[in-house]
């Protein structure tokens, strides 16, 4: 048992300092992962449905501070799903048409609208619209 030498010294530090360097890498990255799953919960996704003549229109606003991905929007008439004579038509995203093809990402305060037309479409009671954060149900008016 002796003395320690200069080069042990020396190995001794790297060693603490790559596992320092380690630990707070880690604490960082679940920190991070933790804050993001945080603000991904305060996104909400607000809309409006109504219908003009042969015309479905449903008009959805984002808050929140991330992006919501809108995955899919089902058509109900009473509680069965409409499967034809309403089809989606045109998408407006802040006033720009884009794809009707899905699905659309939206960041905090756009405004997404849908526009469905066919004769079937007056009888659309609610329109479910299911998205990155959940599912919302929008009463037509």
């Amino acid at each position: 048992m002796g003395r320690s030498t200069r080069g042990e010294f020396n190995l001794l530090w790297i060693v603490v300092t790559v596992v320092g360097i380690t630990m707070a890498i880690v604490i960082l990255y679940l920190v991070y992962g933790g804050a993001m799953r945080s603000l991904g919960m305060t996104n909400f996704l607000s809309g409006q449905a109504t219908t003009t003549g042969d015309q479905l229109i449903i008009n959805l606003k984002t808050t929140g501070v991330g992006t919501i991905t809108i995955d899919s929007v089902t058509l109900y008439a009473g509680n069965s799903a409409v499967t034809s004579g309403c089809s989606l038509s045109s998408v407006t995203l802040n006033g720009n048409s884009i794809s009707t093809t899905l699905p659309w990402s939206l960041k905090p305060g756009d405004t997404l609208s849908l526009i469905y037309t066919g004769s079937n479409c007056t009888n659309v009671t609610y329109v479910d619209v299911s998205t990155s954060t959940g599912s919302q149900s929008i009463q037509v008016t």
